[in-house]
């Protein structure tokens, strides 16, 4: 009988002990739920359970924020272009005109000339970078043509607007406005021999001169937003690529096979695309930019691309490393310190960096690639 006894005051005593854990973990314990995990992850990975960016498809071991731009140019910059070797990039002091030649590598500054016009507003280069042309003003421009060689300027038609140079850089092509009518001229690039290939009652026509067999000419239609693109042989011969875009921008591939355009039809919003001149084919690339954000490599398959962090006007802008073929990217900077937004893009010659104009405060920036083949 004792035994019995004993044997049932162990069990009150253990159902009492597990009554009162029973009790305890049910009530007094949280179950985990997908917020509190969330916000465990995000807190320990970047400090805070609010942290948000735009793009989130980049690792943490990659650090874009260590990828920090480098001023090269100690004064406002404007028609930056890269030299003729490897470390090289020109530029011209904005409003100015002065020219200085800056080395990538050493950060080293050489003045290489002076422009004397009245007011410098900007400049297109030739490819070979034998020479240039320049606007001394924005709204009604004077083209002027300058030979490196032989340090000499040649004042170009006084109509002649939106002036490119050929791919080999032995002829320029420019829209005029004349009492003949409007029209495209081919000429040298001092602006002798010219001759109208091409007549047309569009009264302002943005030139671009992508590949020797074709020019392609810009032109609003119907509405102040809404372009098409169109192409014209040196014979004069006209098709249309591109029809009724909104906002349209394009950016051609160093050999003109290849481009990149992009339409916005609402503000901050943009849509990208890759073409292929040779079979017309298109498909939209995974970046929110404009074309003239973007910067082609020498291998026409890579990008190099700023894309705004947000969807608001001037917003800051990270950059981006694109695949057109794979459509993968990589982003290698994190807009924060300098917060950059770009007005010029382009890359060294060796392509080791990627340069731009700040329009924050107009300088000229150096950023490192990674390899592109890798992408």
């Amino acid at each position: 009988m004792r035994k019995h006894n004993i044997v049932i005051f162990f069990i009150f005593i253990f159902a009492g002990v597990a009554a009162f854990l029973t009790s305890y973990l049910f009530m007094g314990i949280d179950a985990p739920n997908d917020a509190n995990l969330q916000q465990g992850t995000i807190t320990k990975q970047f400090g805070s359970s609010n942290a948000q960016t735009s793009n989130s498809d980049y690792e943490a071991d990659d650090n874009p924020a260590l990828n920090k731009p480098v001023a090269l140019s100690a004064r406002k910059a404007v028609a930056a272009a890269s030299g003729q070797s490897s470390g090289s990039v020109f530029y011209f002091e904005a409003g100015k005109g002065n020219l200085f030649e800056a080395d990538t590598r050493t950060g080293k500054e050489t003045p290489v000339l002076t422009l004397a016009p009245a007011s410098f507003y900007t400049a297109v280069w030739a490819p070979s970078k034998d020479g240039f042309i320049y606007s001394s003003n924005n709204f009604q421009p004077k083209l002027t043509y300058y030979d490196r060689a032989a340090r000499q300027s040649f004042p170009l038609n006084s109509s002649a607007r939106s002036a490119v140079f050929s791919p080999d850089s032995s002829q320029i092509a420019y829209f005029a406005e004349t009492e003949d009518g409007n029209g495209v001229y081919l000429a040298q690039p001092d602006g002798s021999v010219s001759k109208k290939i091409f007549s047309t009652r569009f009264d302002s026509v943005n030139l671009s001169w992508p590949a020797s067999g074709f020019l392609t000419l810009k032109v609003r239609v119907e509405s102040a937003d809404l372009y098409d693109l169109l192409s014209l042989t040196t014979n004069g011969q006209l098709s249309k690529i591109l029809e009724k875009r909104a906002n349209l921008s394009v950016a051609w591939s160093p050999k003109g096979n290849k481009a990149l355009f992009s339409e916005s039809p609402n503000p901050n919003r943009y849509n990208l695309f890759y073409y292929n001149a040779a079979n017309s084919f298109n498909y939209r690339l995974p970046l929110n930019t404009s074309s003239s954000n973007c910067a082609w490599s020498a291998d026409e398959i890579h990008l190099a691309c700023s894309v705004p962090a947000t969807q608001l006007s001037n917003s800051a802008e990270d950059i981006y490393v694109l695949n057109t073929l794979t459509k993968a990217k990589k982003l290698i900077y994190l807009s924060g310190n300098p917060v950059i937004r770009i007005s010029e893009i382009f890359l060294s010659a060796d392509e080791s960096y990627l340069l731009f104009i700040n329009k924050n405060d107009s300088l000229l920036y150096k950023l490192p690639l990674p390899d592109l083949g890798s992408i």
